[in-house]
C-alpha cells in the first residue's frame, strides 16, 4: 500500500504485480467516478506506465497533482544503481580451463590491488589524511623507490570531506614540496577535492527507513567517469557513509555501491576510517569503529599506528623535537602475504618521510656506535666490550639492556665489521697481540 497522506481526493492507490487498481468512493461528493477500474499494464512500456500513472492521479486527485505525487513516490522508493533487468554473465569455464590467467592488476605492487575496496584505520589526529595525500602523490607521479613499488603514473582522486579548502591546500603544499619538479605530471593525474559541507553521505534513509543511494553518490560516479582514476581515496568513512555505522547489513549495502563503481570503472577505493576508543593504537582489525562488515567485506585493511617514545627507543630510534613517528601495518591482505610494516616520520609542516628500517640492521648500527663511543681510537676487544660500563650505558640510552643482546654479541660485532661500521684489527698491548674492534680508519 502506498501512502495516501496529503493526496486530497485520492482514496486508494496500490500496485500489485503488473496491475494498477484505483477505487473512488460513491459517498464522496467530489469524486469524479463511482466505479472500480482495473488496468493490465503488461503490454505497456515503462514510459507509458509512468504517463498513465500521472493521468490516473490527475483524474482522481485533481489536475496537476499527478506529477507531484509521482515525484514524492520516486523519492520514497529504494534506489539502487544500475538497471535491475541486467543479468550477470557467468565466467567462461572453457577459457579459464585452457588459458593462463592474466597477471593480477595492482595500483601498488603487492599492496593495493585494483578494482577492489579497502580501508585504512587509525586514531584521530594520528596523521591519516597526511599519509593518504603522500600515498596519492606517489601513485599519481609513479614515483620509483621508497616503500611503494609503483610501475607507472596513474590518475588518483582524493575526496576530503573533513577539512576546509585552505587547510587541505596547506597540507597538500607540504606534501608536494619535495616533488616540485613533477608538478606537470601531478597536475595531470592528481585530483584533490575539498568537499566538506558540499558533498558527503553516499547513502541515506528513504521515507520508509530503507537505505538508498544519494545524489552525492551520483556526483561521485560522475567524477569517476570524468577523471577515470585508478585510485579513489575517501576521507573519511563517517562523512561518506550516512547510515547506521553499527549495522552489518547497511555497511555491506554501502560497500556494495563502491564495489559496483570499482568493477565498472576499474578503480580501487581506499577508505579512511577511525579506530574505536578501546582499540586506539592496536594492530587488531577488530579495533575498527562500527560494524565488522567493513573489514570483513574489504579486500585489504591497513592500520596507521603512532609510535610512543618508549616504542621508538625500543626500536633504536632517537626522539626528535616536533616530529612524530608512525607505522603502517598491513593486517588484512586477501591477494597476497602480509608485508612487513612500513615506518614513517613527519616533522611539523612537512610531508611524511619513509624510514628505511631494519631492526637487525639498526641494532648492528647501535652496537657499532656504542663500541666507538666506549673504545675511542684504541678500540676494545670482545672481552673488554662485555665488561665496559660505558658500552652498556650507551645501549641503555636506546632502551636496550645488555642481557638482551649478550647471547648474540659476537655475531653482531662480526656483522658490524663485515658491513664496514667497525674494523677488526690486531694491536700489541703489554707485548702481546690482541684483536680489537674500533671505528673504521678515515682515509
Amino acid at each position: 500500500m502506498l501512502p495516501t497522506r496529503g493526496l486530497g481526493r485520492l482514496d486508494y492507490f496500490a500496485t500489485r504485480g503488473l496491475n494498477v487498481k484505483t477505487i473512488s468512493r460513491p459517498d464522496c461528493p467530489s469524486a469524479r467516478a463511482e466505479k472500480t477500474t482495473v488496468l493490465n499494464l503488461t503490454s505497456l512500456t515503462e514510459e507509458e506506465k509512468i504517463n498513465l500513472f500521472v493521468q490516473l492521479f490527475d483524474e482522481i486527485a485533481g489536475n496537476g497533482r499527478g506529477q507531484a505525487v509521482l515525484k514524492a513516490l520516486e523519492h520514497g522508493v529504494r534506489k539502487e544503481p544500475g538497471n535491475g533487468s541486467e543479468v550477470p554473465e557467468p565466467l567462461d569455464i572453457r577459457k579459464i580451463a585452457t588459458e593462463s590467467p592474466p597477471p593480477r592488476d595492482w595500483v601498488i605492487q603487492n599492496l593495493l590491488p585494483a578494482k577492489v575496496v579497502g580501508v585504512l584505520a587509525g586514531p584521530s589526529g594520528a596523521g591519516k589524511s597526511f599519509f593518504l595525500l603522500h600515498l596519492a602523490v606517489h601513485v599519481a607521479a609513479g614515483l620509483i623507490g621508497g616503500p611503494f613499488e609503483i610501475l607507472k603514473a596513474q590518475p588518483v582522486v582524493v575526496l576530503n570531506a573533513e577539512d576546509p579548502p585552505d587547510e587541505l591546500a596547506r597540507r597538500l603544499y607540504w606534501t608536494l614540496r619535495p616533488y616540485q619538479k613533477l608538478t606537470e605530471v601531478l597536475a595531470k593525474n592528481l585530483y584533490v577535492y575539498a568537499v566538506a559541507g558540499e558533498m558527503g553521505a553516499l547513502a541515506r534513509y528513504g521515507p520508509h527507513n530503507n537505505p538508498e543511494i544519494s545524489e552525492d553518490y551520483q556526483k561521485l560516479e560522475a567524477i569517476i567517469k570524468q577523471k577515470q582514476p585508478r585510485l579513489v581515496i575517501l576521507d573519511t568513512f563517517s562523512r561518506f557513509y550516512g547510515l547506521n555505522e553499527n549495522s552489518n547489513d547497511e555497511v555491506a549495502f554501502w560497500l556494495g555501491l563502491l564495489e559496483r563503481l570499482a568493477r565498472h570503472h576499474g578503480t580501487a577505493f581506499l577508505i579512511c576510517h577511525h579506530q574505536n576508543k578501546s582499540g586506539l593504537g592496536s594492530r587488531d582489525v577488530t579495533s575498527f569503529r562500527g560494524a565488522g562488515a567493513l573489514v570483513a567485506n574489504s579486500r585489504f585493511a591497513w592500520i596507521l599506528k603512532p609510535l610512543s617514545d618508549e616504542e621508538l627507543i625500543n626500536q633504536g630510534l632517537k626522539l626528535v623535537l616536533d616530529t612524530r613517528f608512525f607505522q603502517i601495518s598491513f593486517e588484512k591482505m586477501n591477494y597476497g602475504p602480509k608485508p612487513a610494516p612500513i615506518l614513517f616520520k613527519q616533522a611539523k609542516d612537512a610531508a611524511p618521510e619513509w624510514i628505511e628500517f631494519n631492526p637487525t640492521k639498526r641494532l648492528v648500527q647501535i652496537i657499532a656506535d656504542a663500541v666507538i663511543e666506549a673504545g675511542g681510537e684504541r678500540g676494545l676487544s670482545e672481552r673488554e666490550i662485555r665488561r665496559s660500563k660505558k658500552f652498556k650505558n650507551y645501549l641503555r640510552d636506546y632502551g636496550i639492556t645488555f642481557s638482551s643482546i649478550v647471547h648474540k654479541l659476537e655475531d653482531l660485532l662480526k656483522e658490524a665489521a663485515t658491513v664496514g661500521l667497525l674494523e677488526k684489527v690486531e694491536i700489541i698491548t703489554k707485548g702481546r697481540p690482541k684483536e680489537v674492534f674500533r671505528g673504521p680508519t678515515k682515509k
